[in-house]
């Protein structure tokens, strides 16, 4: 499955029928998901990690929270494509 980021993936998703949630409901939740967590991962990205604030340790502890952003980073990727799986497959039955 291709997500709305491009990326190929496979996520456990609905299947939609009388009896569950909608496909316009699902949509409408992850949309709002979806501009939530874009916001946050911006709002992380901007954020201060520059070598200055580490000049008084080990070159090492810079390195350390450089590697640390970058993972927080993938992480929130990591649910904007998981929501990106679900908005698109809602999108699709709606």
């Amino acid at each position: 499955m291709r997500t709305l980021r491009g990326q190929l993936n496979d996520y456990a998703l609905p299947i939609f029928n009388m009896n569950g949630s909608s496909a316009s409901s699902i949509a409408e939740e992850y949309l709002a998901a979806l501009h939530a967590v874009k916001a946050a991962r911006e709002a992380v990205a901007v954020t201060t990690c520059h070598g200055r604030d580490f000049q008084m340790q080990e070159p090492a502890v810079f390195t350390q929270a450089q590697c640390e952003r970058t993972i927080a980073l993938t992480h929130l990727d990591a649910v904007l494509d998981h929501i990106d799986a679900w908005l698109g497959h809602a999108l699709d039955h709606s």
